[in-house]
């Protein structure tokens, strides 16, 4: 296969997240904006890009007064930082599936991230966690009462 350039299907993909709150309950939400451009060649996967954003006004965890909160300026300020971005560094198969590696940038901070992830049938599905305090998200809000750690699982379908 040569390198097709693909567009993801903004309507069929989604970004998952879950975080625990008070240590015990967990929080689920989407984002449902994910847009943007993959370059991928399964026969030389090396040569791969990705190029992906996210609108973070498409928080939902399924309470209006929480994605209001969560949109504003004590978390995602979608007023000054409306998409998060990731841009691939590098791309290569790994273990029976592929590694992507690359900068993600969340409000004003950019760091490295790695993203495992399948394709099957023009889905890409990817799992990773990263820390939320890391990013300056949500950096008044103790740890002890909103977690750290936030689960994210990728589903784009190109």
């Amino acid at each position: 296969m040569a390198s097709e350039r693909l567009k993801i299907e903004v309507v069929d993909s989604a970004i998952w997240f879950s975080l625990k709150i008070l240590g015990f309950l967990t929080v689920q939400g989407t984002f449902s904006g994910l847009s943007g451009t993959i370059l991928f060649d399964e026969d030389e996967v090396e040569n791969s890009t990705f190029e992906v954003s996210v609108s973070t006004p498409t928080i939902d965890t399924k309470n209006d007064k929480r994605d209001e909160h969560l949109q504003g300026e004590d978390f995602f300020s979608v007023k000054c930082f409306p998409a998060i971005t990731f841009i691939s560094t590098s791309v290569r198969p790994e273990n029976g599936h592929y590694l992507a590696t690359g900068k993600l940038t969340l409000l004003d901070t950019t760091k490295e991230v790695s993203i495992p992830f399948t394709l099957k049938h023009g889905v890409f599905e990817g799992d990773f966690t990263l820390k939320r305090l890391a990013y300056g998200l949500g950096k008044k809000i103790p740890s002890f009462f909103v977690g750290n750690t936030v689960k994210v699982s990728i589903h784009c379908k190109t």
